[in-house]
């Protein structure tokens, strides 16, 4: 059976799993595969289809350029994790405006009453 490790785009997937703090069976579960789906792309034993590269970058929370081309070990983890965080409050920070902005309205077409 041809093995892939080396040129395989999951080259780094067992790192980005134990990254994520996930075993082999979670993660196949987060991604709706067998546990010995994951061990194989692990092994360079088999190579995904595109889809479910695209669900286990999603599984992990991690862009599918980082899985493909990063390796967590060399400290591209702890950056995309501080990414990701800073977008989620971003979003949760626009949100908070935007209620906020939506109050005052209510609140000045009160007052007008």
């Amino acid at each position: 059976m041809p093995r892939y490790k080396g040129s395989s785009p999951l080259a780094h997937l067992a790192a980005w799993r134990l990254w994520a703090g996930l075993n082999q069976e979670q993660l196949a579960k987060k991604v709706g595969v067998s546990p010995q789906g994951v061990k194989f792309w692990e092994e360079g034993l088999r190579h995904p289809k595109m889809e479910i590269i695209a669900r286990l970058a999603d599984a992990l929370g991690i862009p599918v350029e980082v899985l493909i081309n990063c390796d967590p070990r060399d400290g591209w983890g702890e950056r995309v994790l501080r990414e990701r965080v800073a977008q989620q409050v971003m979003v949760s920070f626009r949100g908070l405006l935007a209620d906020l902005r939506e109050l005052a309205g209510e609140g000045e077409r009160v007052i007008a009453r």
